[in-house]
């Protein structure tokens, strides 16, 4: 795990904790730590709210092929 958290998308250091994952009170955004270790550039890092819009366009669009 990287020493100092810091938000992927603004570089926020002054992070919410919550174990598993944190908020950036700055972008409003929730990330996985564990992206920040999969990934060494940053700008491949989705954030919670991102993955799971991702999810539901999928789902969207699955429904429209049926």
């Amino acid at each position: 795990m990287k020493e100092k958290l810091h938000c992927p998308r603004c570089k926020n250091e002054k992070i919410i904790d919550y174990g598993e994952t944190f908020d950036c009170p700055i972008c409003n955004l929730e990330f996985e730590k564990k992206d920040l270790e999969l990934y060494d550039d940053e700008s491949n890092i989705l954030s919670i709210e991102e993955k799971l819009e991702v999810l539901k366009t999928i789902k969207t669009n699955s429904k429209k092929k049926e």
